[in-house]
């Protein structure tokens, strides 16, 4: 249940609303409000997700990746080391072809596994929803298993086709 809805039970349960006076009415509500919107109760679309694919790393520690959001909107990007992701352009897309890379990676099997390798190269696959994120890097250039390796390359190649719509 929302906290906000636990709110208004709450208040319905000692009448904290229910009053003659209208501006204590307006005060309450704002109150009750305000604590709603400070437990967090913003509602989040349950099939948000996101996932990116990237390597890299040597001696220069550069990363360049891909990462597709659930709406549709991809972004190509870099790091070097632990610096922050610098954003290279971004495009816009149907969602379809998205959602249909990120039903792969599930019926891949990687979800049920850790991995976590490291090289001079490394490549790296994250998967991110509202509530859970997944990580999985290989030694070498693109993930060892094939089933993997196969949507790997898949969405590298997407990405590397496409155009953008800007850049920074």
């Amino acid at each position: 249940m929302c906290p906000l809805e636990k709110i208004r039970q709450f208040g319905e349960q000692v009448r904290l609303l229910r009053t003659t006076n209208p501006d204590a009415r307006s005060n309450r509500c704002r109150w009750v409000w305000a604590l709603a919107l400070v437990c967090g109760c913003a509602a989040h679309d349950a099939s948000s997700f996101s996932f990116s694919v990237s390597s890299g790393g040597g001696f220069t520690g550069l990363v360049r990746g891909c990462r597709m959001e659930s709406e549709g909107r991809i972004v190509a990007f870099e790091r070097r080391g632990a610096q922050g992701e610098s954003i290279l352009w971004t495009h816009s897309t149907d969602s379809g072809r998205i959602r249909s890379f990120a039903e792969d990676l599930q019926n891949s099997g990687v979800l049920g596994r850790t991995v976590q390798q490291h090289g001079n190269v490394t490549a790296s696959i994250v998967y991110s929803t509202a509530d859970s994120t997944f990580v999985w890097t290989w030694a070498g250039s693109e993930p060892k298993p094939p089933t993997v390796a196969g949507w790997y390359r898949a969405v590298k190649r997407h990405c590397a086709e496409l155009k953008p719509d800007s850049a920074p």
